[in-house]
């Protein structure tokens, strides 16, 4: 992979004064300007210790202190974007390389529900799909979301050092992003901006769709978007089928058999009534008939960079924008890529109140765990140390799967790679997770114990648990743990509390991060047969508790990493311990 980025104006050689008319003698120097030196702030950084990438655009204080505490190190703005939401390279607390961005939220309900969705996209797998590790709760109504590094060369690139694919790629290109489309549709999202700033080819060919946020944020790539987008309408299949269709028709170029191809084949795909175009399952059923599919080859260095000047020049920077209702943005104009949103959240509010609904039994706690990361200056800038304080007990209430007072010392970690869990919002079931456990659970991990991807088991079963506990759902609730386990004994006293007080929940949301298998304590494999124990960082943020005497807030949960252990057939929680 390789990858360009544009001089600065502060890096851009100057050119040699010319002499003048018949001089020949050397140039006069120029004098060189004196900079003011300013008096630094105590505790600001100096300015040589970051690149100009980390500077320019920012990431607020209290979002990069969030994601510090949850164990990432940001690096460098990936990509020609400006915006404070552009990607960063960074670090996850297993030394991984990941992408980052963070994006600001709507205010009330509405940034509840858009940070639900995001949170829904972790359980999606697909080798056509980048993958989201994590979603992360950020002060001041923005979210950290998490995502795979993915090594390869953006499809505008290739495209703009080879002009055109063949059929064998483009046979490559629909069949892959094709079925990447079809298994988001069938699992109720959408991507929203396909296009070929957004798909990634990697060394060994094969074409990834990234940046799934297009359908959450509601923005999307003008050129790809279909008419009933640029009218105004939300993103849906049929506008991620128009899109993929007009990326495909870029990709063959003008004329040519790869064109002519195409020409029949997309002809309904591009209709302008959604309702007149295939699903993107039925438009990947027909890769073959381009011809035999063959991965996409990269250019040599020298083309992918020309390639990289010409995607540069033509990125456009218009963005298409959903027709919401009018109580919630009226008369909303497409808004600019080079713009930040202009939301400027205010902090939760900290102090006593009703306890929050933690994972875990009475008189547990915490112990402090800090991790320090640092990289070079060629490749990452560390910026802060990340720490995790212990968990402090606020009143009454402490269900089921919280700090444990019962600690087993658990063996060194195994990361799990294949996923990552992230915070999962409250309310509403959604169609990515309103399956059962056992349903998300079954997602298969490369290379995991049993072929069981782990961290989605975690995931499926915090989520099921958040939900229950905001219905009130006994049956659910139990569903979630094993019968008569620890845990399942803390979350029946947790639901009978809360039916005793007379109080609901809402807007409960509980994050999972930063999970890790470890060695299953002795006791626990002669009491479990199958269990497996599963390190996770676990935080909470703030929700509400309705009851007779109005409404309350419960403040926030400082993460804290707790060993859950988790029995197969179907996937429940039976125990949690403290990490020693």
């Amino acid at each position: 992979m390789m990858t360009m980025e544009c001089m600065s104006p502060t890096t851009c050689p100057r050119p040699a004064d010319r002499p003048g008319d018949g001089a020949s003698h050397r140039p006069r120097r120029r004098p060189v300007p004196r900079r003011r030196l300013r008096p630094r702030r105590a505790g600001a950084p100096r300015a040589g210790s970051l690149p100009p990438s980390d500077a320019e655009p920012s990431i607020p204080d209290s979002a990069l202190g969030a994601l510090s505490q949850q164990g990432y190190t940001i690096g460098e703005v990936m990509g020609r974007s400006t915006a404070p939401s552009a990607p960063r390279r960074g670090l996850d607390a297993q030394g991984r390389h990941v992408v980052i961005r963070v994006v600001d939220l709507p205010h009330g309900r509405a940034g509840a529900i858009v940070l639900r969705r995001l949170a829904d996209l972790r359980v999606l797998r697909h080798p056509g799909l980048v993958t989201v590790r994590e979603v992360v709760s950020l002060p001041e109504h923005r979210a950290g979301v998490i995502m795979d590094l993915v090594d390869g060369a953006g499809l505008d690139v290739v495209l703009g050092a080879r002009g055109r694919l063949n059929v064998s790629s483009l046979a490559t290109l629909l069949d892959v992003l094709g079925s990447a489309l079809a298994y988001l549709h069938e699992h109720g999202a959408t991507h929203g901006d396909v296009s070929s700033g957004n798909v990634l080819v990697t060394a060994d060919g094969h074409p990834v769709l990234v940046d799934l946020l297009g359908s959450v944020m509601e923005t999307g790539t003008q050129e790809y978007a279909a008419p009933e987008r640029l009218a105004g309408a939300p993103p849906s299949a049929a506008g991620d089928v128009y899109a993929l269709a007009r990326l495909l028709t870029e990709c063959s170029g003008q004329g040519g058999t790869a064109s002519r191809r195409l020409a029949g084949i997309l002809t309904d795909a591009l209709a302008e009534e959604p309702a007149d175009r295939p699903t993107a399952r039925d438009l990947a059923a027909r890769a073959p008939q381009l011809g035999q599919a063959s991965p996409i080859e990269l250019p040599d260095g020298a083309r992918m960079a020309a390639g990289s000047l010409r995607a540069a020049a033509r990125t456009p920077t218009r963005t298409v924008g959903s027709r919401l209702t009018p109580k919630a943005r009226p008369s909303r104009r497409p808004r600019m890529r080079s713009e930040p949103r202009n939301n400027h959240g205010s902090a939760g509010r900290t102090g006593r109140g009703p306890a929050a609904i933690r994972w875990g039994r009475r008189g547990g706690s915490g112990r402090s765990r800090t991790r320090a990361w640092g990289l070079t200056a060629v490749a990452l800038v560390a910026i802060c140390l990340a720490a995790w304080g212990p968990a402090k007990a606020l009143v009454s209430h402490r269900p089921a799967w919280a700090l444990g007072a019962v600690a087993g010392p658990p063996a060194s970690a195994r990361p799990l790679t294949s996923s990552r869990a992230g915070a999962i919002p409250s309310g509403s079931p959604s169609p990515l997770v309103a399956g059962s456990s056992v349903a998300t659970a079954s997602t298969q991990a490369p290379g995991g114990s049993g072929g069981v991807d782990v961290a989605s088991v975690v995931v499926g079963l915090s989520a099921a648990r958040d939900r229950a506990l905001m219905a009130g759902d006994a049956v659910a609730l139990a569903a979630t743990t094993v019968p008569g386990s620890p845990a399942a004994r803390a979350d029946t006293q947790v639901l009978t509390e809360l039916s005793d007080s007379g109080e609901g929940v809402k807007e409960l949301h509980t994050s999972v991060s930063q999970v890790a298998e470890v060695r299953l304590p002795d006791d626990a494999a002669e009491q479990w047969a199958g269990a497996r124990a599963v390190q996770v960082t676990l935080s909470q943020s703030a929700s509400t508790r309705s009851g007779p005497a109005g409404t309350r807030t419960v403040p926030a949960l400082a993460p804290r990493q707790v060993v859950l252990i988790v029995v197969p057939e179907p996937w429940r929680v039976a125990d949690i311990r403290a990490v020693k």
